[in-house]
């Protein structure tokens, strides 16, 4: 992750606050929960829509919804959620589709609205907040101010030696050089990579293996297609790299991401979910709030198999929200979730069944009526 070089200072003290509140909830990694928390202790252009929220609200929402971790976890070694990292290489794309050469916690922010799914902006959206108008809110903030390259720096204090070259841009220098296509002869692209890049030897290797992997073919057949079919496409190619040659999956998806960045990969709009139906009515976006009715496309999209549907009806149930409040229900829906590796669905059933176990009645032990009770031995006389 080289773009962690051009966050700022406020965006690298949101990663230290991030650190401090995972290990306060007696976690040794940090989600995107940690991470909305950390911006929340100074939030700078991030405060345009975090303002309205208190940050003992979201704390108090984020451990209802997942609870505390172990008190005996190892805090001192931590580590980033998978999630979190996609949030941060979100946070970078944010950052360029702005045309801003820096990483804020307004970027941050802006990238942890767009992962729906991820604890954060769920937690946010159970607060009420309209995730799409906040983002739009926060984009128009950071679109509208003119501040100049020295200003930044003055604020900031960000770095403007000269940029390096990235994976991304010189992979798009060598198919700028062949008309728009990436040669054929691998060795000699790899060769030319080393030339654009020499201080990118590392990922040279990587592309190497990512070239064999018949990765160029599969993610230029995904160019322009939906988020799934990219993300499906993705996770075969990181599959195939570490079967073949062990490479690390994120070192692996890195070369990935970066190559579908090199290419100009777009997203086309696929036709709006169950589950996606279902958050609207949820959060009141773009139709009038009907907590009932979302509960009943939840559901639907919950029997389809929609991990993040299971989990949000379980919620639902687990707290009343919108609906009675139903405890069998909940951990029925929260275990089906879980099952299929959803985090926080997992974390909350875990705080469910240790509550069952603490409220278990205790037997009781039997009255012994005196003349039952056992005579005691004698070991002298009679």
């Amino acid at each position: 992750m080289a773009f962690f070089a051009r966050f700022t200072e406020r965006a690298q003290r949101a990663l230290l606050a991030a650190q401090k509140e995972a290990a306060s909830m007696h976690r040794n990694y940090v989600g995107t929960e940690h991470l909305l928390l950390g911006i929340m202790h100074d939030p700078g252009k991030a405060g345009v829509v975090l303002s309205q929220i208190d940050i003992g609200a979201v704390r108090e929402t984020i451990l209802q919804m997942v609870g505390e971790g172990d008190d005996t976890v190892n805090v001192k070694t931590m580590s980033y959620a998978p999630r979190t990292k996609k949030v941060m290489e979100q946070s970078a794309k944010e950052a360029r589709a702005l045309k801003q050469n820096y990483v804020g916690t307004e970027h941050l922010l802006l990238a942890l609205m767009f992962e729906r799914e991820g604890v954060a902006a769920q937690a946010l959206m159970k607060l009420g907040m309209n995730l799409t108008r906040a983002r739009e809110e926060l984009l128009k903030a950071c679109g509208a101010e003119e501040t100049t390259a020295e200003e930044i720096a003055a604020e900031e204090h960000v770095d403007e030696t000269p940029e390096e070259p990235t994976i991304a841009s010189a992979l798009k220098a060598i198919a700028d050089e062949n008309g728009g296509a990436f040669p054929e002869d691998t060795e000699k692209m790899v060769l030319r990579f080393s030339e654009i890049a020499p201080g990118l030897t590392r990922e040279g290797r990587l592309l190497d293996v990512f070239l064999a992997c018949g990765g160029c073919e599969a993610l230029l057949a995904v160019k322009e297609t939906t988020e799934k079919e990219q993300r499906e496409a993705v996770e075969k190619v990181v599959a195939e790299m570490g079967e073949e040659y062990w490479i690390d999956p994120l070192a692996a998806e890195m070369i990935c991401r970066e190559f579908l960045t090199a290419i100009g990969a777009k997203v086309t709009e696929a036709e709006e979910t169950l589950c996606q139906q279902a958050d609207r009515y949820y959060s009141g976006d773009g139709v009038a709030q009907d907590k009932e009715k979302a509960a009943e496309l939840y559901e639907e999209a919950a029997l389809n198999g929609d991990a993040v549907a299971q989990y949000t009806l379980g919620y639902m149930c687990d707290k009343g929200d919108g609906i009675d409040k139903d405890r069998v229900k909940a951990m029925f829906w929260y275990e089906k979730a879980a099952d299929q590796g959803h985090e926080a669905a997992q974390n909350r059933l875990n705080v469910l069944r240790h509550l069952e176990e603490k409220n278990a009645p205790r037997p009781v032990k039997p009255k012994i009526e005196e003349d039952e009770q056992p005579k005691k031995k004698r070991f002298f006389g009679k």
